[in-house]
């Protein structure tokens, strides 16, 4: 019987699914990555999405038992295509995916097979490689990993975890201790905001005589740990603080980035803005030669992957941003409007098929763009929306169709990372021999009717008193406030 109300709901989502698909022509970003379950099978989720909008669970594929390469990727991406009755992958304008070298030599077969197509890395993905990388220096590395330690006896350990709990709580400390996972984003700063946190609770717990030595056969807290909170060479603490003070205006960005409404040109912003926070740190709060030396660092890091992720695509949508055309415009290469146009003539007429014609007008328009003449002048915050908006006709003016479709591109793969989130919420120990299509079906209905209730659900509403506290205005709403961050590509560039 439960099979039977699985297959008739399943039914019913995959008909509406595949007929909003089958309305989205050539403009969805394919979103795919791979997922190891909780019985060890290898499997690719896909999904199709539009920024702003519900993303479309295509299913699930097993691919357990054959070489994760390029092509088996490729029949995956087929495969999904075929079940949602998608041909030519024609409702698709982008692709979408984690950086590794087996996906770029599966967007470079995509984009071979399908030349309209438009690639990408995940800009949230690449933002974790950064602060990882931040995090490799070696004292913030070894800090890491004392703490890793610190979280890993306290949360394996049920008295003195209970015992430093109650200490915290006393502290009025209410969150907990959480450990590093390289596969999950936010881990890493969680990790040294919460041991941070506890360093009160910590220290009050090493100082009890039966935690520095075992009584009446109860176990004492490990030495190694005991040594790690006390810090005597004064090179823990310090080290925690300046992790966090470097790392965390990434990892904030990778926060404000895996929305469903962030374009390419918010990505550019975020990423920016979190060079900036950098730059301008206060050395007075920690001038020392390690702290600079680590900043340094820092810089460099940022430095090398800005050049990876600042592509030519990223580059032109920040400067189709409305509030942004005169920050991207820079006398660098790579930077110049002429370099932005051929970005987009390359697109619109070697990609997409446009006529010469139909160039010239794009060229044009781009110049109008960025001298902010009329019907160009003008701008807010939200691009999408001013481009939408913008009462010029598309025959007459093709940037404003050649730039709803440049900032549709969903420019991360964070709905799939949800995706799997949930399928491991559907898996448990008493669930957990469920085959591949159950599965799937399961996961595509639970999205669905996860989309449904947000749907129905009433509005939020704000008290005054809160509206007053947190006003909901952007960071930036000027090319004037904008301006300082023109250092800082301008310096990345020359390198």
């Amino acid at each position: 019987m439960s099979t039977q109300f699985l297959d008739s709901e399943h039914s019913r989502v995959h008909l509406e699914l595949v007929e909003q698909l089958q309305g989205m022509t050539r403009s969805a970003t394919m979103i795919i990555d791979g997922w190891e379950d909780q019985l060890k099978r290898s499997l690719y989720g896909t999904a199709a999405g539009r920024v702003g909008e519900p993303t479309i669970v295509m299913g699930l594929q097993d691919v357990t038992g054959r070489r994760g390469n390029a092509v088996a990727i490729m029949d995956t991406a087929e495969d999904a295509m075929k079940e949602m009755l998608i041909e030519s992958a024609a409702c698709f304008l982008g692709v979408v995916t984690d950086d590794p070298n087996v996906m770029k030599s599966f967007r470079r077969m995509f984009e071979q097979k399908y030349e309209w197509i438009i690639t990408m890395a995940c800009w949230v993905h690449q933002t974790n490689t950064l602060v990882g990388e931040i995090c490799r220096y070696p004292a913030a590395k070894s800090a890491i990993q004392r703490g890793n330690r610190v979280v890993t006896f306290f949360n394996n350990s049920h008295y003195w975890g209970g015992q430093l709990k109650g200490a915290a709580l006393a502290e009025k400390i209410t969150r907990g201790l959480k450990k590093n996972c390289e596969s999950r984003w936010y881990a890493l700063i969680l990790l040294a905001m919460s041991v941070s946190a506890h360093r009160v609770p910590l220290n009050t717990i090493i100082a009890r005589p039966e935690a520095r030595k075992a009584t009446a056969g109860l176990s004492a807290v490990n030495p190694d740990v005991i040594s790690i909170v006390r810090d005597n060479d004064d090179d823990f603490w310090p080290w925690l603080t300046r992790v966090i003070r470097i790392a965390r205006p990434f990892v904030d960005s990778i926060a404000e980035c895996e929305g469903r409404s962030v374009t390419l040109a918010d990505c550019m912003l975020s990423l920016l803005g979190a060079a900036y926070q950098l730059s301008k740190l206060d050395q007075n709060e920690d001038d020392t030669s390690a702290f600079r030396a680590f900043r340094k660092h820092a810089h460099a890091v940022v430095d090398k992957r800005f050049l990876t992720m600042a592509t030519p695509l990223h580059r032109l949508a920040l400067f189709l941003h409305p509030l942004c055309r005169k920050l991207a415009v820079l006398d660098a290469d790579g930077y110049t409007l002429r370099d932005h146009k051929r970005t987009a003539l390359q697109i619109a007429i070697n990609k997409w098929g446009w006529a010469e014609e139909e160039g010239r007008k794009l060229a044009a328009d781009m110049d109008e763009y960025a001298a902010c003449r009329d019907p160009f002048a003008g701008g807010t915050s939200d691009a999408r929306l001013w481009w939408k908006r913008l009462n010029v006709a598309a025959k007459q003016h093709p940037i404003k169709p050649f730039t709803e479709a440049i900032l549709g591109l969903v420019p991360h793969s964070a709905e799939i990372e949800r995706l799997f989130s949930a399928c491991s919420g559907i898996q448990s120990p008493k669930r957990n021999s469920l085959n591949v299509e159950t599965f799937s079906k399961l996961a595509k209905v639970r999205s669905s009717l996860v989309e449904e209730a947000r749907r129905r659900a009433p509005p939020k509403i704000k008290s005054p008193s809160a509206a007053q506290a947190a006003p909901a205005t952007p960071a930036a709403t000027t090319t004037a406030e904008l301006a300082p961050v023109v250092t800082i590509v301008t310096r990345i560039n020359r390198h």
